[in-house]
């Protein structure tokens, strides 16, 4: 049978791409697998292409078939609990059950729970496909350890040498996951499961110290083994780690289809060389791109089962929110009608007494880390305090170090009033309850990327309610592309007039409406808080991000000079070297006669950390996490020392002003209208009513004579530039700038 199935290849196919097509079948993506297997048989007439993977692909793909039969019982109602009560009946261990019904209060099992669990008990590869956020996790834990339990396992009462370790781990569980974040929740849940058993639960995830990773993996034990690719990659490949999988039992590929998006590729074939064979094999994905049939053909046995819990007539998830498209003037619109919408969208909150939770998606990690920094920092005129309280304000990407993004996770986890500034390390996987808003800024990575993100608000009783909503923010620059990407999306286009913000012409003070000035003035003076190396960071970064997509160099340049001039406030833009500029593909000598870019020599720049969690109901960052402006023992209203306004080491001034005395915003030692006295804004004597300097600084004065924003004697540190005047000015011109 199998010469004859195999002429379904015709000639010079290569293996690859048959690969994707017989799985493609062999998982009922075309919608075939009720029909019997002599549905594919194809007379053999001419000569075909084989190979051994071919081969077993065939022989993978006659097994499904001669199983479809035994799936469609699995799938049966009655075939299967539908409790989580239910499950000691087909043999789960009583612990688990008794851990879940009474510890974690669940009941009911979703359908990829009451359709995988019995399979994946049975010992038998599997194959799941499931949308995210329907229970995957405990879909594979529970009959993993259950086996596990079953079978007596314990901790060793004495370790093992190992290499030179001590150690008492015995993996028999590998999860693998795309991100840490992810990796770290699935390791909490199945520490949830096992407690009160003698089975242990380790975690290995870039960002945290390997040699501590290895260390607590031997010390503690490891029966589960919870991993991102890169660093059990990295583990496995060292052979000081005493890291052995000699004795795995089960691997599992959680969020299989992000796992290849993200190129992991070679990591996972690493990986599975350090493995044994005969292991049993559990994916589950949401989507069956041809990265995942690859993977799938190189990991699974012959007879791997197949569950769809997707059904193709239902819609998807993300069609159940409405999607709103914002288009802006330009580059620099994007940043003031963010903040208008978000201040938009909170007041609405605020009168209907509810939650208001939401997600920022960036580019760029460093665009994220910005859009943090900046908002903590943005005022109103006319307004006592933040005009976005009581929300706080949270960031979170790769920037950070993997301590704070699990800090950050958890504060939005149970934070009810707050806004997530997030790169695509939030997009998949991660359980963030009650979010209401999903706001994407720029154009998304691509179209499964979009709808993803999306998902993050498309769960339980947000969707029941109608509170979810998307919004997606665009430039001239970037919606071309993003709408070409999205077709086919249901996008409303004509329900936020009200955000002026977006259309208004910033080179055009005069004619400008008045509160799309108040937002837009409200950027640049939050970015002039700012250190300037944060702002050229991400300038850089989002040269890089549309340089990926194609689009024109001069069309970057020219958009991002008016974000540097109308957002940041910088007179030119910041400086970048013609090595550098011509390996990104920007016209340099071009773009540096219309001044769009700045030659590297004008450089001046300094670099700080970035704080993680703000509140803006409380006016201070959380705990001891430590804020590029606030210090280092960073509150915003608790200095080292005692200071009550925007304090830690210094607020917004210099050394350890805002702390030692009872004012905001001082130099070195002040803060206050006197050393010991509180008052405005003033400098280190006589502070004056605006951000002073040292003696009566004005309106955000200057040492000496106030000023407004300017330079080293007529401008002062905390207006919108450096010492020698506003943003990045060349050196030997240090004329005092207009204000914005």
């Amino acid at each position: 049978m199998l010469s004859t199935i195999r002429t379904v290849l015709p000639r010079r196919i290569t293996p690859r791409i048959a690969s994707s097509r017989y799985i493609t079948k062999a998982i009922g993506v075309t919608r075939q697998t009720e029909k019997s297997a002599t549905s594919f048989i194809i007379p053999n007439t001419t000569p075909s292409y084989r190979t051994f993977a071919t081969t077993r692909l065939l022989r993978q793909e006659a097994a499904v078939q001669q199983d479809a039969g035994s799936q469609a019982a699995a799938a049966a109602p009655n075939s299967h609990p539908t409790t989580f009560a239910g499950l000691a009946d087909i043999g789960i261990n009583e612990k688990i059950v008794h851990t879940i019904t009474n510890n974690m209060k669940y009941t009911d099992m979703t359908e990829v729970q009451a359709k995988t669990i019995p399979v994946s008990l049975s010992g038998a590869d599997l194959i799941a496909r499931a949308k995210t956020g329907t229970g995957k996790t405990l879909a594979f834990l529970i009959p993993s350890i259950s086996k596990l339990l079953n079978s007596g396992l314990k901790k060793p009462e004495y370790p093992q040498n190992i290499n030179g370790h001590k150690s008492f781990a015995d993996p028999r569980i590998l999860v693998i996951s795309p991100t840490r974040e992810l990796a770290e929740q699935i390791a909490k849940d199945a520490f949830l499961l096992t407690r009160g058993t003698n089975l242990h639960v380790s975690c290995m995830v870039g960002g945290t110290g390997k040699s501590y990773s290895i260390r607590d993996y031997h010390q503690r034990g490891a029966n589960i083994l919870v991993a991102t690719p890169g660093r059990l990659a990295d583990v496995l490949s060292d052979p000081s780690s005493g890291v052995d999988m000699k004795n795995l039992e089960t691997l599992i590929f959680d969020e299989a289809d992000s796992l290849m998006s993200m190129g992991f590729e070679k990591e996972v074939r690493e990986i599975r060389s350090y493995l044994p064979e005969g292991k049993q094999t559990l994916m589950f994905s949401a989507t069956m791109p041809d990265k995942v049939r690859q993977l799938i053909s190189e990991n699974m046995r012959r007879g791997f089962k197949f569950v769809n819990t997707i059904d193709p007539n239902e819609a998807e998830t993300h069609t159940k929110v409405p999607q709103h498209v914002i288009m802006c003037e330009g580059m620099e619109n994007l940043h003031p009608t963010l903040f208008e919408l978000l201040h938009r969208e909170n007041d609405k909150a605020k009168k209907a007494n509810e939650s208001f939770k939401a997600m920022v998606f960036f580019p760029t990690a460093r665009g994220a880390e910005l859009a943090a920094m900046m908002f903590r920092r943005v005022r109103l005129p006319g307004s006592e305090g933040h005009p976005l309280f009581p929300l706080d304000l949270i960031q979170i990407h790769s920037r950070l170090t993997q301590s704070r993004r699990t800090e950050a996770a958890n504060a939005f986890r149970r934070g009810e009033n707050a806004i997530l500034f997030s790169s695509d390390v939030t997009a998949r996987g991660m359980d963030f309850p009650n979010v209401t808003h999903v706001i994407q800024v720029g154009t998304p990575s691509n179209r499964e990327q979009y709808i993803h993100r999306i998902g993050r608000t498309a769960r339980g009783k947000n969707i029941e309610s109608g509170r979810s909503v998307g919004y997606l923010i665009l430039s001239d620059l970037d919606a071309r592309i993003a709408l070409r990407e999205l077709r086919g999306i249901d996008l409303i286009h004509d329900q936020n007039d009200d955000l002026v913000s977006k259309s208004a012409k910033l080179s055009d003070l005069d004619t400008l409406h008045p509160r799309a000035s108040e937002f837009a003035r409200a950027i640049v003076e939050a970015c002039g808080r700012l250190d300037s190396a944060l702002l050229k960071q991400a300038w850089l970064s989002s040269i890089g991000a549309y340089n990926t997509q194609g689009i024109d160099g001069m069309e970057i340049v020219r958009s991002l000079f008016n974000v540097s001039k109308y957002n940041f406030g910088h007179e030119f833009p910041p400086p970048v070297s013609r090595d550098w500029a011509l390996k990104m593909g920007l016209p340099f000598d071009s773009a540096v006669r219309k001044g769009w870019l700045a030659p590297m020599e004008a450089s001046e720049v300094r670099g700080r950390n970035a704080g993680v969690a703000y509140s803006s109901r409380t006016g201070r960052m959380d705990g001891a996490l430590q804020d590029s402006d606030g210090g280092r023992q960073g509150s915003y209203d608790s200095g080292s020392r005692g200071g009550s306004s925007f304090g830690g080491r210094g607020g917004y001034g210099d050394r350890s002003g805002g702390g030692r005395s009872s004012g905001g915003y001082g130099n070195r030692q002040g803060g206050g209208s006197d050393r010991r006295g509180g008052g405005g804004y003033g400098g280190r004597r006589d502070g004056g009513s605006g951000y002073g300097d040292r003696r009566e600084g004005g309106s955000f004065g200057g040492r000496r004579d106030g000023g407004d924003f300017g330079g080293r004697r007529e401008g002062g540190r905390g207006g919108y530039g450096d010492r020698s005047g506003g943003g990045f000015r060349p050196r030997g011109d240090r004329q005092p700038r207009e204000a914005y």
